[in-house]
Protein backbone atom coordinates (compact mmCIF):
# COMPACT_ATOMS: atom_id res chain seq x y z
CA UNK A 1 0.00 0.00 0.00
CA UNK A 2 1.22 3.42 -0.99
CA UNK A 3 -0.70 5.47 0.81
CA UNK A 4 -1.69 7.34 -2.21
CA UNK A 5 -5.14 8.06 -3.03
CA UNK A 6 -6.85 6.03 -5.82
CA UNK A 7 -6.69 7.67 -8.69
CA UNK A 8 -9.39 8.79 -11.56
CA UNK A 9 -9.94 5.56 -13.11
CA UNK A 10 -9.52 3.58 -9.99
CA UNK A 11 -11.72 5.73 -7.60
CA UNK A 12 -14.78 5.77 -10.37
CA UNK A 13 -14.41 1.89 -10.89
CA UNK A 14 -14.79 0.81 -7.41
CA UNK A 15 -17.01 3.22 -6.99
CA UNK A 16 -19.65 2.22 -9.95
CA UNK A 17 -18.85 -1.66 -8.59
CA UNK A 18 -19.91 -1.32 -5.83
CA UNK A 19 -23.34 0.21 -7.23
CA UNK A 20 -23.67 -2.64 -9.30
CA UNK A 21 -23.15 -5.83 -6.77
CA UNK A 22 -22.00 -8.73 -8.65
CA UNK A 23 -23.03 -7.58 -11.69
CA UNK A 24 -20.78 -7.16 -14.55
CA UNK A 25 -21.40 -5.74 -18.15
CA UNK A 26 -20.45 -7.56 -21.17
CA UNK A 27 -21.61 -4.93 -23.46
CA UNK A 28 -21.11 -1.21 -22.67
CA UNK A 29 -23.58 1.27 -25.19
CA UNK A 30 -23.22 5.38 -25.35
CA UNK A 31 -26.22 6.32 -26.44
CA UNK A 32 -26.21 9.68 -28.38
CA UNK A 33 -28.91 12.25 -28.57
CA UNK A 34 -32.30 10.83 -29.14
CA UNK A 35 -31.67 7.33 -28.26
CA UNK A 36 -32.30 7.05 -24.62
CA UNK A 37 -35.87 5.49 -25.21
CA UNK A 38 -33.03 2.01 -25.57
CA UNK A 39 -33.15 2.20 -21.29
CA UNK A 40 -36.74 1.59 -21.91
CA UNK A 41 -35.56 -2.05 -22.84
CA UNK A 42 -33.53 -2.62 -20.00
CA UNK A 43 -34.65 -5.73 -17.92
CA UNK A 44 -33.89 -5.12 -14.13
CA UNK A 45 -32.40 -2.01 -14.49
CA UNK A 46 -30.36 -0.36 -12.07
CA UNK A 47 -30.20 3.48 -12.98
CA UNK A 48 -26.64 5.08 -11.35
CA UNK A 49 -26.65 9.21 -12.31
CA UNK A 50 -23.39 10.29 -12.98
CA UNK A 51 -23.05 12.75 -10.17
CA UNK A 52 -23.45 9.76 -7.98
CA UNK A 53 -19.85 8.42 -9.55
CA UNK A 54 -16.62 10.99 -8.34
CA UNK A 55 -15.23 11.99 -11.50
CA UNK A 56 -18.30 11.98 -13.45
CA UNK A 57 -19.43 15.72 -13.91
CA UNK A 58 -22.93 16.53 -15.10
CA UNK A 59 -23.95 16.23 -18.73
CA UNK A 60 -24.38 20.04 -20.14
CA UNK A 61 -26.40 18.46 -23.10
CA UNK A 62 -29.99 19.00 -23.57
CA UNK A 63 -31.99 15.50 -23.67
CA UNK A 64 -29.65 13.65 -22.25
CA UNK A 65 -30.31 11.68 -19.03
CA UNK A 66 -26.83 12.03 -17.73
CA UNK A 67 -27.40 8.77 -15.92
CA UNK A 68 -26.10 4.68 -16.65
CA UNK A 69 -28.42 2.01 -16.96
CA UNK A 70 -27.36 -1.39 -16.16
CA UNK A 71 -29.36 -4.56 -16.49
CA UNK A 72 -30.24 -6.99 -19.29
CA UNK A 73 -31.35 -6.31 -23.13
CA UNK A 74 -32.04 -9.34 -24.80
CA UNK A 75 -30.23 -11.73 -22.63
CA UNK A 76 -27.26 -9.52 -23.04
CA UNK A 77 -25.95 -7.96 -19.24
CA UNK A 78 -25.31 -4.43 -20.50
CA UNK A 79 -24.28 -0.93 -19.37
CA UNK A 80 -25.89 2.02 -21.14
CA UNK A 81 -24.28 5.56 -20.82
CA UNK A 82 -27.62 7.84 -21.24
CA UNK A 83 -25.76 11.10 -22.26
CA UNK A 84 -22.21 12.16 -22.32
CA UNK A 85 -19.97 15.24 -21.56
CA UNK A 86 -17.89 16.54 -24.16
CA UNK A 87 -14.43 18.69 -24.81
CA UNK A 88 -16.65 21.81 -26.26
CA UNK A 89 -18.23 22.15 -22.89
CA UNK A 90 -14.98 22.77 -21.22
CA UNK A 91 -14.11 18.89 -19.88
CA UNK A 92 -10.16 17.42 -19.94
CA UNK A 93 -10.03 14.54 -22.20
CA UNK A 94 -9.19 12.02 -19.47
CA UNK A 95 -12.96 13.17 -18.54
CA UNK A 96 -14.56 12.84 -21.55
CA UNK A 97 -13.02 9.27 -22.31
CA UNK A 98 -13.28 8.15 -18.43
CA UNK A 99 -16.38 6.30 -18.90
CA UNK A 100 -15.47 3.97 -21.79
CA UNK A 101 -12.19 3.06 -19.38
CA UNK A 102 -14.29 2.43 -16.63
CA UNK A 103 -16.72 0.21 -18.38
CA UNK A 104 -13.72 -1.69 -19.59
CA UNK A 105 -12.35 -2.03 -16.63
CA UNK A 106 -15.80 -3.59 -15.39
CA UNK A 107 -14.87 -6.43 -18.08
CA UNK A 108 -17.32 -4.82 -20.86
CA UNK A 109 -15.41 -6.21 -23.94
CA UNK A 110 -17.77 -5.04 -26.79
CA UNK A 111 -18.50 -0.63 -26.97
CA UNK A 112 -20.44 0.18 -29.15
CA UNK A 113 -20.88 4.21 -29.79
CA UNK A 114 -24.10 6.00 -31.31
CA UNK A 115 -24.39 9.62 -32.25
CA UNK A 116 -27.50 11.62 -33.47
CA UNK A 117 -25.07 12.81 -36.88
Amino acid sequence: VTGRPPDRLTATTDALAERLGGFRPRVAIVLGSGLGALTKAVRAPQRIPFTSLPEFPETGVHGHAGELVAGELEGVPVVLQSGRFHLYEGHAPGIVALPVRVFAELGAAVLIVTNAA
